[in-house]
């Protein structure tokens, strides 16, 4: 069982007592002063309120960030990788393209979400993180947060993870983390693009929703593991998700033929730095497939994931050039000034922070299973 002396300590006492000690005197960093060996961190620590409303004591400078699942790491690496502590998975294959060596020799500590490699708590704390942002859209996302405080010891501070809230929760960690002008450039990039999918979608009449399965596992069968945020992205992106109602962890390709869904987006993933799932391979080869009418017709989609995904796991801000991508997809005749290539590229320069040449962008979607050309705008 860990105790007190077994966590990292700042500046002579530990983050367990000092989060024993915010919650007895409601909050309050006033306790600091009183408290015997706390006079080098006086002034050091600040109160902040979360996006779930809670009371977080936490350093006025942050240097060492831990996320609790693999959307948020995402989502803070735009904003200040050198900050992050560790990866909650090991990039593999496709997903080291873009990412710079420093960045790739982080440890992966795990995740508290339940479909990624459950969290190595003694490694976590032993890094000494001054935070655990905690990205969820979950109506328990407080009490998750709570918990993982508690496990750790280590100030926990709930994020919302929805796609909608994505540019208010880059102003606040902006602020947290002393980032507030690159924050800003990537808040306003995303309220602007969202603004920009909300109105494009209004030209598609309700009655004319794409129905689409995502294919995920090993055999494109796997149906739990589907990301919570991607429900506000499916509803902008007007798709409905056809197993979202399924309550069993997997599929028979039998059950996907009667949902009878008008495309497949093929959520692959790394099993190695050499070999990938396949899914998409395998969906359009294998002949008990063909009995699924949107695979007859040849409209399986792999969604890109270099090195983030675009539009499966784990969700982040990279869902926006993922919504684009479909809608260009599957509305083609709405979608016509939609220029996926040039969004793209413009993304990934920003949020990578980094020149991009086009032809990076279109080895991005070379794989997605359409012509590139088709991607662009049409008028």
């Amino acid at each position: 069982m860990t105790n007190d002396f077994d966590l990292p300590r700042m500046g002579g006492i530990t983050r367990r007592t000092l989060l024993k000690a915010s919650v007895l005197f409601g909050g309050s960093t006033m306790f600091l002063r009183y408290l015997p060996g706390c006079q080098s961190i006086e002034g050091s620590l600040h109160e902040v309120v979360d996006m779930e409303d809670r009371k977080v004591i936490l350093r006025e400078q942050i240097d060492r960030v831990y996320c609790s699942n693999a959307t948020g790491t995402t989502n803070i690496y735009f904003l200040a990788p050198e900050l992050l502590i560790g990866w909650n998975y090991v990039p593999l294959g496709e997903e080291r393209i873009f990412l710079p060596d420093r960045h790739l020799m982080k440890k992966a500590l795990g995740s508290w979400r339940e479909f990624e490699e459950e969290p190595d708590i003694k490694e976590i704390v032993s890094e000494n993180p001054d935070v655990i942002f905690c990205y969820d859209v979950d109506d328990d996302a407080s009490a998750k947060a709570d918990a993982i405080q508690n496990e750790t010891g280590i100030p926990a501070f709930a994020l919302n993870g929805d796609i909608n809230m994505s540019a208010e929760a880059y102003h606040v960690v902006g602020r947290l983390l002393g980032e507030e002008e690159r924050a800003g450039r990537l808040a306003e990039f995303v309220s602007e693009k969202l603004g920009y999918i909300k109105e494009m979608t209004k030209a598609i009449p309700a009655t004319e929703g794409k129905r689409v399965y995502f294919a995920q596992g090993e055999e494109g069968l796997l149906t739990k593991c589907f990301d919570p945020p991607l429900v506000s992205c499916l509803e902008i992106a007007r798709m409905t998700n056809v197993s979202q109602d399924w309550e069993g962890e997997t599929c028979s390709i039998r059950q996907v033929e009667e949902w009878n869904p008008d495309c497949i987006l093929a959520n692959e993933y790394c099993m190695s730095d050499e070999v990938t799932s396949k899914i998409h391979q395998t969906i359009l080869t294998d002949p008990a497939w063909q009995a699924v009418p949107c695979v007859k017709q040849g409209k399986v989609y792999r969604m890109p994931r270099m090195p983030f995904a675009w539009f499966g796991l784990p969700s982040s801000v990279l869902n926006l050039l993922g919504m684009m991508l479909v809608l260009k997809i599957l509305y083609p005749e709405y979608m016509q000034q939609l220029d996926v290539v040039s969004e793209a590229r413009v993304f990934y320069s920003l949020f990578f922070d980094n020149f991009f040449m086009e032809s990076d962008i279109v080895d991005v979607l070379s794989t997605v299973g359409v012509d590139v050309d088709d991607l662009r705008s049409s008028i």
